[in-house]
């Protein structure tokens, strides 16, 4: 059996008191139809973190997506101290390929006190990228210091209830592999969904320090194409979310053929010229804020006029 002791500090201090089972479940007043102070009828199952309420049938998968419903600070705070610890999923629920686990790697605050040579290089190379410890801090930056992941800025990946669902690692080095991933398809998950509000416009990048250009409500692609297939196209399409596509300067053909795709599911696009720059990340987050003013909404006439500029100037179609 797993210390929940901290755990169940924390969520007593998040949802109020609580009574406990021989079975090893916590039993709670429910937020969502009020059960009285002496009728627990909210279970929650610590080695699982499903959660259920016997009275009025809401339920969940996590703590976080409970502590989501009652306080966002205290959801927000347990991201980022538990939610890869110690979770057992059940076997038929999540198939063993599907399970992601981070490499060897610290936060990269604790890298700021650590002698290792590596972790020095780590924070060197993050301030040349314009990356302040309270940026890292913010998206939950990592630092590999051993195996696969040693030097390596690693950007982990939540769900919408506060689930790691994936990761990427950064070599801050010359290598022929440039970014590390774990054996998960990137169609299944949304890149920090626990970030997102869908109801307002997203901006759609490339990569991972895009992102922490970018901003708040941005999504890399990890890549230059949004497949039909994908989680994230379910997403958007869902919500009728609208989309402002800032992809780098040599993707500019993917990126009309993207805003194809959202446009002829009736979703609203924007598409950014970045004026020049390769990418976001040479940009900068306060000149990326104001050029995103600027980007036009995207027609289907808008990826013709691309296409005869681009055979006015004797480029292939």
């Amino acid at each position: 059996m797993l210390d929940y002791s901290d755990r169940l500090v924390f969520i007593r201090r998040s949802l109020g008191d609580y009574q406990s089972s021989k079975d090893g479940n916590v039993y709670f007043k429910c937020f969502n139809c009020g059960s009285g102070p002496d009728k627990k009828k909210l279970v929650l199952k610590l080695e699982t973190e499903l959660w259920h309420c016997w009275s009025c049938d809401v339920k969940g998968r996590s703590v976080f997506s409970l502590l989501k419903k009652v306080s966002h600070p205290a959801a927000q705070e347990w991201s980022r101290r538990f939610s890869d610890k110690g979770r057992t999923k059940f076997e038929d629920d999540t198939p063993k390929e599907e399970i992601v686990e981070l490499p060897p790697c610290v936060p990269i605050e604790d890298l700021a006190t650590s002698k290792d040579p590596d972790a020095i290089a780590i924070l060197e190379y993050l301030q040349g990228r314009n990356v302040s410890i309270k940026k890292a801090i913010r998206y939950r930056l990592l630092g590999g210091l051993a195996g696969k992941a040693r030097r390596r800025v690693i950007f982990p990946s939540y769900d919408s209830d506060g689930c790691l669902n994936y990761w990427t690692g950064r070599s801050i080095d010359k290598s022929s592999m440039r970014y590390l991933n774990p054996p998960v398809d990137r169609k299944s998950i949304v890149f920090n969904e626990i970030d997102i509000d869908w109801s307002k416009e997203i901006t759609l990048v490339e990569g991972p320090f895009d992102l922490l250009s970018a901003g708040e409500n941005c999504i890399p692609l990890l890549g230059s194409t949004i497949p039909r297939d994908c989680l994230l196209l379910k997403r958007i399409c869902e919500n009728k979310t609208p989309v402002l596509l800032a992809l780098d300067s040599d993707a500019i053909t993917k990126s009309h053929a993207a805003a194809k795709t959202l446009y002829g599911l009736g979703i609203e696009v924007r598409m950014l010229d970045l004026n020049g720059a390769k990418d976001i990340d040479e940009i900068g987050y306060e000149a990326f804020k104001e050029l995103s003013k600027t980007a036009r909404h995207w027609y289907p006439e808008s990826r013709l006029n691309h296409i005869i500029s681009r055979i006015y100037s004797g480029s292939l179609v």
